[in-house]
């Protein structure tokens, strides 16, 4: 036979040993005594052996040398996400997992070993394509073996191995039968293939329902909806049709002590107790009511008109330039947003938040009818969600722009305006010099226009020489969104603060 005789730097491998003493069981047997038997004999025989093998080339060995391959064994974490489509046929703990309120685990491989648990109150199970095992309240450790690349893992029953290693962590209940909690969250992956839930049900506001009472065995025995809800229990996810008037009643149930992991269901009517024997059990909680939320977009035409008292923030957005944002609403949902270069604002009868330059996405409780969006500062109800866009001028004290399409509706009340500038042609003055805050300081009218200052829309004297000067302005630092305005005469520089800023130019030789 060919033999080969290894570089005597190299180290043999577990593999070559076992090659080894497989040779010298088949052609080297020793006499049936007792000392041959011993470890210590055996042993002593294997270094004889190598060292014969190692040294003459005539021996029958032959030796050969590869590195490992990479470990490669694959993982992947469950969840109600992808639970179904991958399912283990037969299988009891498929079966109960199924039916469980699940998450993923946490999952850590480092090169050839793997350690897989679960959060506090969740139990770890594992699958293969054809096998599972229940592993607990404890982690599960396993290494890859690089040549079938395969998961070699203590189930508890011993090593065995698994060809993708797959976790998932069930929620412990203390009851025997399982029972999966079903919101608007993950109701599609169980019930997405129902015909009936597809066509009558999917599309409106589903939740879970509120667990009312238990039994002694920790199982749950009573579940309701809030007023106004319709519940559906559900034993047949797949197949169920919940028009029937039996999925649509409040069912009770029992852990079934004799079967264990299988529910029996009560539903009581007069002269009948309806009941039957599932392994899937679950519920939720329908909103059929319409969702009537209402929004409104705000611009320089309504803004007055939809004040409110005491908020700092829709000062400022009054006394900006603003324009309506776009508001998508697709049933009970709703997204608004401002083009670039403008921050959004939402408010209600009564409060105000500032979005900025994110969207905002929101939904509608059909039976408040209010809308639920998150502000920033955590999620808040509005009767009415309100939104404008008000341009972002790197200056923290706002400043309006009037021209001729909007200044009626800031100035349109003052008797002043009316009566003597109104029928003129107007137009916003051009900005000539900024600060260094990003503020604008001095404004000027093109050659034969008279400018005018505004501090006060409803009250302030337009015939008043004080108003049709030029006004310089300054963003108060001490007093972030109020400005100082000064105006220089002889002898004396005019000054004073205000939130409101603006100015418009008009063309007395110009009626319109």
């Amino acid at each position: 036979m060919l033999s080969t005789i290894p570089d005597a730097d190299k180290n043999l491998s577990y593999d070559c040993l076992k090659c080894v003493i497989q040779q010298f069981d088949v052609n080297f047997r020793t006499p049936n005594v007792p000392f041959f038997n011993t470890t210590a004999m055996k042993l002593y025989s294997v270094l004889f052996v190598l060292a014969a093998i190692l040294k003459f080339s005539d021996s029958c060995l032959v030796i050969r040398y590869s590195e490992p391959p990479a470990c490669a064994c694959k993982t992947l974490k469950l969840d109600s996400l992808n639970i179904k489509e991958n399912r283990v046929s037969d299988n009891i703990l498929y079966n109960y997992v199924f039916s469980s309120t699940i998450k993923a685990p946490e999952i850590i491989v480092e090169d050839c070993f793997v350690q897989i648990y679960c959060e506090d109150g969740y139990e770890l199970y594992i699958f293969d394509t054809d096998k599972g095992a229940k592993i607990g309240d404890y982690s599960l450790d396993g290494f890859c073996n690089p040549f079938p690349q395969k998961w070699q893992v203590d189930t508890g029953n011993g090593i065995e191995e698994y060809k993708e290693l797959k976790g998932v962590c069930a929620l412990k209940t203390g009851c025997d039968c399982p029972y999966v909690q079903l919101d608007s969250s993950n109701i599609d992956v169980y019930l997405g293939e129902n015909e009936s839930y597809k066509k009558n049900i999917q599309g409106y506001f589903i939740r879970a329902p509120e667990i009312t009472q238990y039994k002694e065995d920790g199982c749950q025995h009573r579940r309701e909806c809030p007023e106004g809800w319709q519940i559906y229990t559900v034993w047949d996810p797949l197949n169920q049709d919940f028009t029937s008037p039996l999925a649509n009643v409040t069912w009770t149930s029992d852990c079934n002590l004799k079967e264990k992991r299988e529910w029996t269901v009560y539903w009581w009517r007069p002269t009948v107790t309806q009941s039957g024997w599932v392994k899937f059990l679950s519920a939720f909680c329908v909103a059929y009511a319409a969702c009537a939320c209402k929004t409104l977009k705000l611009d320089s035409h309504n803004i007055i008109g939809n004040k409110v008292v005491n908020n700092s923030l829709y000062g400022y957005v009054y006394s900006s330039t603003i324009k309506a944002p776009e508001i998508i609403v697709d049933d009970c949902f709703v997204q608004m947003y401002c083009e670039d270069g403008y921050e959004l604002y939402i408010f209600d009868t009564d409060k105000g938040a500032k979005i900025g330059d994110y969207s905002l996405d929101g939904f509608c409780n059909p039976f408040p009818q209010k809308w639920q969006v998150d502000t920033g500062n955590g999620i808040e109800g509005y009767k009415e969600l309100k939104g404008v866009c008000a341009l972002k001028t790197g200056c923290a004290c706002p400043f309006l722009k009037l021209d001729s399409s909007n200044i009626d509706v800031y100035l349109g009340e003052n008797e002043s305006y009316k009566n003597h500038i109104k029928v003129y042609a107007i137009q916003a003055p051009e900005v000539t010099q900024y600060k260094e805050d990003g503020c604008q300081h001095r404004r000027q009218c093109p050659e034969g226009w008279q400018i005018y200052t505004v501090w006060n829309p409803s009250g302030q004297n337009f015939l008043s020489t004080v108003a049709n000067v030029t006004w310089t302005s300054d963003c108060t630092s001490q007093k972030k969104m109020e400005w100082t305005r000064y105006y220089w005469q002889p002898g004396v520089t005019q000054y004073s603060w205000t939130t409101f800023l603006s100015a418009f130019c008009v063309d007395f030789s110009r009626r319109v």
